[in-house]
């Protein structure tokens, strides 16, 4: 199967939405959609604080990201569906599907 164009080339793409434990512990929970059932039912397993968790994305570098950095990178990526935007310069998860 031939690899993706945007992959081979190094294109830098918002793969996931995340949130990243406000505490300063590093945790970050990934998931669909921002406190979809995944990121919930972590956060309640977990003893970290995440009572004020900083929502964002996480790139296909790794790199976990805030809304208005995760804007940039979609928007260079050309991730997205502009017919769907409500607040242009950050990005949720209905702007990208």
């Amino acid at each position: 199967m031939p690899m993706n164009k945007d992959l081979a080339s190094g294109q830098r793409r918002i793969v996931c939405a995340a949130i990243r434990n406000a505490s300063g512990d590093g945790g970050i929970i990934c998931g669909v959609r921002h406190f979809d059932d995944i990121m919930r039912g972590k956060i309640s397993a977990s003893k970290a604080d995440w009572r004020r968790p900083v929502q964002g994305f996480v790139d296909n570098q790794g790199h976990f990201l805030t809304r208005e950095e995760a804007w940039t990178v979609a928007e260079q990526a050309r991730q997205i569906n502009t017919d769907r935007v409500q607040h242009p310069g950050r990005l949720f998860s209905e702007d990208l599907y």
